[in-house]
């Protein structure tokens, strides 16, 4: 399932994955069809179910229920639906009746504040939005600000004059005579952000192929949980496996922590689970990955993110009948790499099916084994570019077709690639590039530190000086002078710790658990200009 074997042509310098294997999606060029029909025709498969309320879904029920939604839904086409709401029984429904509907759609973070929900719905310009009532008044502040005025459904719970998606779902009478609109392979399916770590989110536009050439099916019975909501790529995954398979997904309103991990997949006996890595460290420095009985997970997958390898060993030695999975991927371009090789922890992998990658340098000149560049990604799958933002599209993806995706990173003789960080969080001392990720990981190995970010504080144009942000375990009492003391008999002096350590009580994170380095910067050194 995981074994794919990159070559690699040394007149070109380009390394590719293997053709991709024929599969059950491929006869469809439209999402909305594809999910109607394994709907339709597993009527009695558990679909998903709420830890939240303890409702479960079956897939017939989910299908009556989306077919209502997209009968009673007043939209023309061409507009845009917004999702501002958490992870709840129904929240699926209105997703899948957009699809049978053709309407592209925008899940955006119910924790977003009134400034980033602006910025973003600024951009899409949603006719419908869909919202939780404890996110009205934000959605509204922020559509003011904007002159939108969305016809506006809540979710979960009511607002005295608002609608509700209950009163979607009410029996239509004609539910039997309902048929998926027959959508383009290349038209736009969903809107979804980038991930935000460098700044506000981008409109990411995907298409219902590329959508449908994400998926290798799972084992019938297989039951999934992704530690993120549907605004972020992989919690939408999840639910799409749940609709276009026979799977079951688990959902929750709950925010991430070790323990709500631990509960549910003890009490639902998970086999899959998807994370960022920062959320898998948490797991483990918590002691709860020790304490879970993991024997029903079969697949532990890993994205957003080096793995270090002390947790990458950990994590497989609580899943002895299970594989870790480290991945590599980006919203705009797919699944790049897979990994399951636990003697290369360091590595993502391998490159999947269909996917080319050249290493460039400065020059933009590919460069070969065991030389470092920027990634550059293609896909042989048309890209719809960042939403009303042509410039943007044109500076990640060139004119032909390779995406700048702004990491860096190295492949060995094997076709392994290897992550070295960010273009954008490639830091400089004193001539010297270096990466907080490695700083992090060797942070990481001593007892007591529960997470850790690394950052530069700048200097000048020419330097940056690496200083990190630790949250300490509960009762541990290492200091600045300890972590420093360890850095340096680590690492070489560039990596230093010469902007010092500050201790933390939260480190902030984008929705999908990636470190949002500039705002721990910012708020770093304002205390430090506070004290």
């Amino acid at each position: 399932m995981f074994s794919n074997k990159t070559t690699y042509d040394s007149s070109t310098k380009i390394w590719s994955g293997p053709q991709k294997k024929p599969g059950p999606l491929d006869k469809y060029s439209s999402l909305g069809q594809a999910i109607f029909e394994n709907l339709t025709n597993n009527p009695e498969n558990i679909c998903q179910i709420s830890d939240t309320d303890g409702i479960s879904l079956k897939n017939h029920e989910i299908l009556t229920l989306s077919v209502r939604i997209a009968q009673r839904l007043e939209i023309e086409e061409g507009s845009i639906i917004g999702i501002m709401a958490a992870s709840s029984t129904y929240q699926s429904c209105v997703l899948i009746a957009a699809w049978f509907r053709g309407i592209v759609f925008h899940p955006i973070s119910n924790s977003f504040d009134k400034k980033t929900t602006q910025h973003v719905f600024g951009i899409t310009r949603p006719k419908i939005v869909f919202c939780d009532a404890d996110n009205y008044e934000t959605l509204m502040a922020a559509c003011n600000e904007i002159n939108l005025h969305p016809k506006v459904y809540t979710i979960k719970g009511r607002v005295e004059g608002v609608g509700c998606l209950n009163d979607l779902m009410e029996a239509t009478g004609k539910e039997g005579d309902f048929r998926p609109k027959q959508c383009n392979q290349d038209d736009i399916a969903v809107i979804m952000g980038s991930s935000g770590t460098t700044g506000l989110p981008k409109g990411v536009c995907i298409s219902n192929i590329a959508l449908l050439k994400m998926f290798t099916p799972l084992p019938n019975g297989t039951v999934m949980f992704a530690c993120c909501n549907v605004d972020w790529i992989t919690g939408l995954i999840f639910l799409l496996f749940s609709s276009l398979f026979c799977v079951t997904r688990i959902c929750t309103e709950e925010q991430f922590s070790p323990e709500m991990l631990r509960q549910l997949i003890e009490k639902y006996k998970i086999n899959a689970v998807m994370m960022s890595g920062s959320c898998m460290s948490r797991f483990i420095k918590s002691g709860e990955a020790d304490l879970c009985d993991c024997s029903s997970l079969r697949l532990f997958a890993v994205g957003g993110g080096n793995v270090s390898h002390p947790m990458y060993v950990k994590m497989q030695e609580c899943i002895k009948s299970g594989i870790v999975l480290n991945t590599y991927g980006g919203t705009e371009f797919g699944g790049v790499t897979v990994s399951a090789n636990i003697d290369k922890p360091k590595s993502v992998g391998q490159l999947g099916a269909e996917v080319k990658v050249r290493i460039v340098n400065d020059n933009s000149n590919n460069v070969g084994i065991d030389e470092i560049g920027e990634i550059l990604v293609s896909n042989n799958t048309h890209w719809n570019g960042y939403y009303g933002n042509p410039k943007e599209t044109t500076n990640m993806i060139d004119s032909e077709g390779w995406f700048h995706t702004g990491d860096i990173g190295y492949f060995d003789k094997e076709g392994d690639l290897y992550l070295v960080d960010r273009k954008k969080e490639i830091m400089k001392y004193r001539g010297f590039h270096y990466s907080a990720q490695e700083i992090e990981n060797c942070i990481l190995t001593l007892d007591g530190i529960a997470e850790v970010c690394v950052f530069g504080t700048r200097v000048d144009e020419f330097e940056d000086l690496a200083t990190a942000a630790v949250i300490r375990r509960n009762g541990c009492q290492i200091t600045e002078k300890d972590i420093r003391d360890h850095v340096a008999k680590e690492l070489s002096q560039p990596m230093w710790l010469h902007g010092g350590v500050y201790f933390v009580d939260n480190i902030p994170k984008t929705p999908s658990g990636k470190y949002q380095r500039s705002k721990i910067r910012d708020n770093c050194l304002q205390n430090k200009e506070i004290q």
